[in-house]
């Protein structure tokens, strides 16, 4: 987060004392230019000795969010002979969508001619839906697709099957596709999936 303070008058702001008191959902991680955590007020302070007129100091602080949902950073600065001056601004804290995939396969190793199937979960670990997700798969060269299984609706184009998007993928819900595959070359065979 990154505030700037402007000294617009005409004179020398002495003993310039800048606060941002931090919600609930976020904790306090660092401060440039000096800039001291208190605990007991869960607040930012920074104290500069002066602002000539005209120029203009710039505070930055890192927070971890640890909290969902719409909150409230306060800050204030007060200076010597000037009142104490108070800016509030929203901090929208959202989830993230994490997506992870594996692949197992049935039978492994399988003799030349041999069918495999192989099945990819596709699971959001993260705390937010993620949308549109697609997942396509290509087979080794020299193989087929026998048939695919999957809620997910496909189109196979030569070696590659593609899934239409997946519209929304909520918090730890997870997908399943099984592609049985029949291999007709020997040796190291690689099935890739990409999401």
């Amino acid at each position: 987060v990154e505030a700037v303070i402007e000294n617009v008058g005409t004179a020398v702001a002495r003993d310039l004392y800048i606060v941002a008191y931090l919600p609930r959902g976020l904790h306090f991680s660092s401060a440039n230019n000096e800039g001291t955590y208190l605990p007991e007020q869960h607040a930012i302070a920074w104290n500069l000795a002066e602002l000539a007129a005209g120029t203009r100091a710039k505070t930055e602080f890192t927070v971890l969010p640890v909290e969902e949902g719409k909150s409230l950073v306060r800050m204030t600065s007060d200076a010597e002979g000037l009142g104490v001056e108070s800016i509030e601004r929203d901090v929208q804290v959202e989830g993230q969508s994490e997506l992870t995939f594996d692949i197992d396969d049935d039978h492994d190793p399988i003799e030349t001619d041999g069918v495999t199937t192989y099945t990819i979960h596709l699971t959001n670990i993260g705390t937010r839906p993620d949308e549109n997700v697609v997942l396509s798969i290509e087979i080794p060269d020299g193989s087929t697709v026998e048939q695919v299984d999957s809620p997910m609706k496909y189109r196979v184009q030569g070696r590659t099957v593609v899934f239409d998007p997946h519209p929304a993928l909520p918090p730890k819900d997870r997908a399943v596709a099984k592609v049985r595959v029949r291999h007709s070359r020997e040796g190291t065979q690689v099935f890739r999936a990409s999401v």
